[in-house]
């Protein structure tokens, strides 16, 4: 058996090929090591600026419960009372459109039945929810293109001024009868 060596001149060609390889992974490495950092020090950051908001919404809550409540909560009680969450748009151009209709309708009906005099309603009286057929041909031209222009209307998404942690909150507060809250004197 006869057995040769590869030339000096190989073996040098492919300890540089491999060194270059060993420098790319090398500076990869750092790269992603000096991210996980950034990520990681930024996730301290945000934990610990919660923590102190937690801690200073402490201070302006007041509990005279027995039952644990939880952090989310407490933040959200901080806001106060007044604090107003912003509305969902999930169902916003249907209730436009529902509010519309019964606009219409009351423009119908009151072309129907007006006849210019004012009289009393009796304050319990109960609506009866009327649907006349088809008005002045002004109205109805009116409510038709009304209609369409409502549904050429693009909703645009509100920005949301609460978490999801605090959303579950709310709900998590509505649902829980036995706590009453108000305003501090």
């Amino acid at each position: 058996m006869n057995c040769t060596l590869p030339s000096g001149d190989f073996l040098r060609s492919v300890s540089m090929a491999n060194r270059h390889f060993k420098r790319a992974k090398k500076t990869k490495k750092a790269i992603m090591k000096k991210a996980f950092y950034q990520i990681n020090r930024k996730i301290k950051i945000r934990s610990l600026k919660r923590k102190k908001s937690i801690e200073k919404a402490r201070e302006y809550v007041k509990i005279f419960t027995t039952e644990k409540i939880k952090e989310d909560e407490i933040l959200l009680l901080s806001k106060g009372l007044k604090y107003i969450p912003s509305p969902s748009t999930k169902f916003a151009k249907s209730s436009i459109a529902s509010d519309f209709n019964e606009f219409a309708r009351k423009l119908r009906c009151k072309y129907h039945f007006d006849k210019g005099d004012i009289f009393k309603r009796h304050p319990f009286l109960t609506k009866s929810g009327y649907k006349p057929e088809l008005a002045n041909n002004a109205i109805e031209t009116y409510i038709f293109k009304t209609k369409v222009e409502i549904d050429n209307i693009t909703i645009n998404k509100a920005h949301d001024n609460l978490t999801t942690l605090e959303r579950k909150a709310i709900s998590s507060l509505k649902r829980n009868e036995k706590n009453s809250y108000s305003k501090s004197r």
